[in-house]
């Protein structure tokens, strides 16, 4: 496939999803849960010992301990839902780790599902690359991948790069009308969020 095209080139076209929200539009209150992905086969690999090979798997799926983590956090959003925790959406980032977190934390929840690549992780490393969309849509076929391109992942993204990403996110996110709203997104993105 041809390289992705950078999503963020210059702060007009990183604000011009927000160009047409009017200033009356009010911003409500929101409560987020942010969950980072469960542990990744790269994870596994630089947890022992073999940073380079860990850098060059491209967008690795969960190993066994990380489908145990999620079975694990299933358990704890049924009891958050149980206990009156009402989830309006689930933004996802569009790796196959935060997707497999995310379909299998809330396989018990009735949610709408939508692919964000503002949450994807700092794409500085081949195992922060993404699958095409069209390709993802095939096997996740129940998430909403209509607001993001077919090379949806930024190319040799810088730190700073990332904080704009961030800030972009943050006004996006607060003129969104969902009120409750699950992000399944990674350690470095939700490090330079939080």
């Amino acid at each position: 496939p041809p390289p992705p095209t950078p999503i963020w080139t210059t702060p007009q076209e990183q604000n011009s999803h927000l160009q047409g929200i009017p200033p009356q539009m009010s911003v409500k209150k929101k409560k987020l849960l942010f969950i980072r992905h469960g542990e990744a086969y790269h994870n596994s690999l630089y947890a022992a010992g073999n940073k380079h090979n860990a850098l060059q798997v491209r967008d690795p799926v969960l190993t066994d301990a990380g489908h145990q983590q999620v079975l694990s956090l299933r358990k704890n959003v049924n009891e958050m839902v149980k206990d009156g925790l009402d989830i309006d959406i689930i933004l996802v980032s569009p790796l196959t780790r935060t997707l497999q977190t995310a379909y299998g934390a809330f396989y018990d929840q009735p949610l709408r599902m939508e692919a964000c690549s503002l949450v994807t992780e700092l794409c500085d490393a081949k195992c922060n690359e993404g699958t095409a969309k069209s390709k993802l849509q095939h096997f996740w076929y129940f998430v909403d991948f209509t607001t993001i391109p077919e090379y949806w992942w930024p190319e040799h993204e810088s730190r700073y790069e990332l904080m704009d990403r961030v800030a972009m996110f943050k006004k996006w996110l607060k003129y969104r009308p969902e009120e409750t709203i699950a992000i399944v997104s990674h350690g470095g993105f939700l490090y330079a969020l939080l």
